[in-house]
């Protein structure tokens, strides 16, 4: 934008000299009249025919190769930024693919470890069952913390890819994002991303939307605590996308699982996602899901909501089936996800 800025002052500073030169060569009224020799009045008009438009012309041309550089250089600029964006993707990829590695290598070392501790810890005695349990519990836990320790730089380095991807993918922030939801009509929740303090899981969710995997989609959960979404019968479109489920559970103190925050379910953490309906920082932020191999790890909160409040309500206030997952007896379609 400043070499298009720079090349409109370049332009209007030359045609303002070509006015000016052709002030200056050309004769004025004054200077031909009275009692000038007709000689004179014949050399000044054929100067001012002659010299006018070669000096115009030199003008002219100087502008056209400054005008043609400044002209190359804007492209130039543009090339670099293109391959600029093709490197960051392509780094972004390797740090993500390197992620899943370390995490699958975590996990088959976690299953190892359960392994030997059944395959050697149930013909023992009660007092060595409990040492060995407790053991195991000492070493599962030091391994995990090795783990992290190896896998934390590689997170931290998709995290600083995504914030580099972001403004070229979507512009200056703040992110912002309209769901359309099929009810008695069209209703709409607006949510705005933490892309400062979440940029991982928000680059991921942007693109996501970006490529029109949620239209079509359906809010299917209405629990106590919250109200979840998922592909539907449309997982496979995340699958083939390739951006179905995060590399790693990207999580900040400082945007907690507060009310009406939005969170990724599960491990990995999506693509299913959550509107929370009640403060959930104990129930889905660190150490809050037991249930998995990782319980230390908390569910992704990434966006918040700005405006539907109300239709978060009607939603809550619908009929879903008692017990277990809590599934509403008749699930809403996501028409549309739309980036503002």
């Amino acid at each position: 934008f400043e070499l298009i800025s720079s090349q409109r002052k370049l332009r209007d500073s030359f045609f303002a000299m070509f006015r000016r030169q052709g002030r200056s060569v050309l004769p004025t009224s004054a200077s031909l009249s009275g009692d000038a020799p007709s000689s004179l009045k014949s050399s000044t008009k054929t100067t001012a025919a002659s010299s006018s438009p070669g000096v115009v012309l030199v003008f002219m041309c100087c502008a056209f190769v400054m005008v043609g550089g400044l002209y190359m250089r804007l492209n130039s600029a543009f090339s670099i930024l293109a391959d600029a964006n093709v490197s960051l993707e392509s780094d972004f990829a390797s740090c993500q693919l390197a992620n899943d590695e370390l995490l699958g290598a975590a996990e088959a070392m976690k299953n190892k470890v359960k392994t030997l501790q059944k395959k050697y810890g149930g013909g023992a005695s009660g007092g060595d069952t409990r040492r060995a349990r407790e053991a195991g519990q000492e070493g599962d836990a030091k391994m995990e913390k090795a783990l992290l320790a190896k896998i934390e730089p590689m997170q931290q380095e998709l995290q600083a890819l995504s914030r580099d991807l972001l403004p070229l993918m979507f512009g200056k922030p703040p992110y912002i994002v309209d769901i359309e939801v099929e009810m008695e009509k069209t209703e709409t929740v607006t949510i705005e991303f933490a892309s400062d303090l979440m940029p991982y899981t928000s680059l991921h969710f942007l693109k996501q939307v970006k490529l029109g995997l949620w239209d079509g989609a359906q809010i299917a959960r209405n629990a106590g605590h919250v109200i979840q979404a998922g592909p539907g019968d449309q997982r496979n479109r995340f699958k083939e996308a390739g951006i179905k489920s995060v590399a790693f559970q990207e999580y900040s103190e400082e945007f907690p699982h507060e009310k009406h925050t939005l969170g990724l379910a599960g491990r990995p953490g999506g693509p299913d996602f959550y509107f929370s309906i009640v403060n959930n920082v104990k129930n889905h932020g660190p150490g809050g899901q037991k249930a998995y191999n990782l319980p230390k790890e908390a569910d992704p909160a990434f966006a918040k909501v700005t405006a539907g409040f109300e239709v978060l309500e009607k939603i809550h206030a619908m009929p879903s089936k008692k017990g277990g997952w809590e599934a509403l007896l008749t699930p809403i379609k996501i028409k549309a996800m739309k980036i503002i």
